[in-house]
């Protein structure tokens, strides 16, 4: 019950500082940089758990602001990190759960 209740609050944290520092996100995408490509990788990650935005779109967006070899890399990072936390919170965070169903 304890993991469950903790894989929520993660989620629930993460979409309230997605939405509450959205414009300094954008803003530090913009100037390029280590910053902006962590950044880019998070986006992505976090487009694993919630796509909101497309991930061709979001793609995209990552190649025009660092060119296409460097957004490749970009976007393969964050899905692939996204797709790994997605994996082990489901496995670890819902375990008891699916065990009682």
């Amino acid at each position: 019950m304890y993991k469950r209740l903790l894989s929520i609050f993660i989620l629930i944290t993460i979409i309230i500082i997605g939405f509450s520092e959205k414009e300094l996100f954008i803003h530090l995408i913009k100037e390029g940089g280590s910053t902006a490509i962590i950044i880019s990788v998070i986006l992505v990650a976090i487009c694993v758990f919630f796509p909101i935005i497309p991930f061709p779109i979001l793609a995209g967006m990552i190649g025009a602001v660092f060119g296409t070899f460097h957004g490749v890399i970009v976007s393969l990072t964050g899905s692939m990190v996204g797709t790994m936390c997605f994996f082990f919170l489901c496995r670890y965070g819902f375990k008891d759960w699916r065990r009682l169903s």
